[in-house]
Parts: C-alpha cells; structure tokens; sequence
C-alpha cells in the first residue's frame, strides 16, 4: 500500500510542490521507511542474511507464472471460460489476446489522454498482480479469479486515462443526437444483459460442494488439487466409487499429491481391504511424515484389525507431531479407562484438559474423583 501511496504522489502531485512543501512528505517517508526498516531487521533476524532462498524463489515463481497476467487480463476484460481454481496449463490464451489488441487499438485512437492516470493505473495492476504470481515452488500454482479483484481496480484508472476514441467524434456528427443516445443505451443495457447472464450461468456451481469442485474439474482438469478435492467431496456425499475414481485421477498428474493416498487409505478401510489401506496410508507418510492425520487412520485401522499396541503407537506418534490433536487424546483415554488402568486414564484425561480440549462426561468424572 505504501508503494500506492509513493506512486500517486510522484505521478499526480507536481515535485516542484512536493520541494516547495516538503515536511508532510517528509514525515510519510520517515513513517515508511521505519516500518521498512523494521521489518527488514526482524526478517533478518529470523533468516540470518539480508537475501534468502525465498527472495529468489519469489523473482523465480513471478518469472515462471508470468504467462498467467495474458488470460487473467483476459478475465477482466472479457469474463469468458472462468474457472475457480484454474492452473496454466488449462488457462485460454485467446480472450486475453484479444482483450490486449482492444486495449491497444484504444490507446492508438483515443484522443486527450490522460497519462499520469494511464500510469497510475498500470502501476496499481502491476503492484499487485505480481504478488498473485508468488506461489510455493512445492504446489501446482493455481490462479484463482479473486486474486485479480484488487488489480482490477487498476484497469479502471488505466482505462478512465484513455479517453474517447477520436473516431467517436466523427461518427456523432454523421449521426442523430438523439439516435446516438439511444445506441448507447442500447449497448449498456446489452452490456448488462451479458453479464448479468454470466452470473447467472455461473451461480449454478455454487448450488453445493460437490457442483463446485466438479466445475473445477471440468475448467481445469489438469489440476490434481480439483480432482482430490471433488473426491473428498463425493467422500463425505457417500460416493465412495467416484471419490476413488478422483484420488486415483490426481495420483495420475501428481504422483505426489498431498493427501490423496490418504484419503483412499480411508475408502479401503471402510470396504475392510486392510492390507490395501495400510499401504497407501504408509505411502502418504513417506511423502508426507508431518501429516498427523494418517497416523490417527493407522490407529483406526490398527485397532479394526485387532493390533491394539501398534494402534495405540499410532495415537502416541500423532501427538508427538501434534500434542493438541484431540481424536489421539480420546481414544488413549478410552481404552485405558475400559482397561480400568486409572493412572494412564487420568493422565490423558489431564493432559485434554491442560490442552484446552472439551473433556468427555468420563473424562470430567475421573479428574473430579482424583481430586479428592
């Protein structure tokens, strides 16, 4: 935002003004460049050098999704084939070519044009569509529309600085006022009938989870995120056939995809294919040793096949990398409760409270007797 600020203020304030009535700039610049200041030091502090790898990954990740500013410039100016989480690969280049030739031929033709404007407004797209480009080097970059809400507002200063065509002119004089006013009208309300249908046709992918990410699919089918996230969805809908189908899908583009491997563990220990479930939930801890919430489906799975002390492993190892992980502090309450061991059960008990975590009747019932 400051950048905003520094931008407007050098593009419509006159720097013979800004010399002659120099101390409120002053003070913004000192203001500015204190936060900066401080912001650099704490970072430093933090990561130990003045340039770090994610400084350079930033630049790398601006360069590399760059290509992603030509269809989003596209969905500005002609909102056609939109997608909630599309990926580049599946992004159309066409509409944002031809909404760069627009654009183009208004500059060319347009007559008294005002370029602090024209510059002001490309500033505020480019200041923040770039951050939109900086995406984790570990994930498939997605490009959702909402990121370019705020950029938009730049197109409208840019715009606003154009002006009118110069041919314009021209064409009102060769036609009746009166009828010139009506084929504006005209167009404005064709305008708003176009768009208006736009949203319209685009609600019905907001019915419910599972139309949501199934639009997401079918506009950007190449994303392995769409396809596990329709998946999770037909999971808790109940459809475990198609919610297969799609964790199997997002396995095919990324063999790596968070979760996936997880998630089908899930669906074949419902069907009670253990052994299957056991390997694709030890799949998902070699790619992903930090996800706490396989070594729970472990547990599960562990204890529906009678292994009580590799079950009861499983609890302790998702609470070493999560020790607030609730579902692990219950169910090693439970089974020490049942098993009547009253110091085990009092320590997990202790331990939920000490957490913050809702405590069961039986757990409350323990700690208020062992109180006395």
């Amino acid at each position: 935002l400051a950048f905003i600020c520094v931008s407007y203020i050098l593009i419509f304030i006159n720097y013979k003004k800004i010399i002659s009535n120099y101390k409120p700039y002053l003070f913004l610049l000192a203001g500015w460049g204190s936060i900066l200041s401080v912001w650099f030091l704490v970072r430093r502090s933090v990561l130990h050098t003045f340039l770090a790898n994610a400084d350079i990954q930033a630049i790398s990740s601006i360069m590399k999704n760059s290509p992603a500013l030509i269809p989003a410039i596209g969905k500005i100016i002609l909102p056609i084939r939109l997608s909630v989480f599309p990926i580049l690969k599946d992004m159309t280049m066409i509409y944002g070519i031809i909404a760069l030739t627009i654009l183009f031929l208004w500059f060319i033709f347009s007559k008294n044009k005002n370029y602090r404007l024209i510059l002001f407004g490309v500033s505020w797209f480019g200041l923040f569509i770039f951050l939109t480009l900086i995406k984790p080097e570990s994930t498939t970059p997605e490009f959702s529309e909402n990121r370019i809400y705020i950029p938009m507002f730049g197109f409208i200063f840019l715009l606003s600085g154009f002006g009118k065509i110069s041919f314009w002119d021209k064409i009102k004089k060769k036609i009746d006022p009166e009828f010139s006013k009506k084929i504006i009208i005209a167009l404005g309300i064709i305008i708003i009938i176009i768009f208006s249908s736009i949203t319209m046709f685009r609600n019905r992918h907001y019915r419910n989870r599972v139309s949501f990410w199934r639009n997401a699919v079918e506009t950007s089918p190449s994303s392995p995120f769409n396809h596990m996230n329709l998946g999770a969805m037909y999971y808790m809908d109940g459809n475990s056939d198609e919610a297969e189908k799609e964790f199997e899908k997002a396995l095919e583009i990324n063999s790596q995809e968070p979760m996936a491997r997880n998630n089908l563990g899930l669906i074949y220990m419902n069907r009670n294919e253990f052994q299957k479930a056991e390997e694709e939930y030890d799949k998902e801890l070699l790619l992903n040793p930090g996800y706490f919430v396989t070594y729970g489906n472990k547990a599960i799975l562990y204890e529906r096949m009678g292994r009580i002390d590799d079950s009861l492993d499983a609890w302790r190892k998702a609470l070493e990398i999560n020790p607030g992980y609730s579902k692990a502090l219950r169910n090693l309450f439970i089974y020490y409760h049942k098993k009547q061991d009253k110091e085990e059960a009092i320590r997990w008990a202790k331990e939920s409270e000490i957490r913050g975590i809702p405590l069961l009747p039986e757990m409350q019932k323990l700690l208020n007797s062992s109180a006395f």
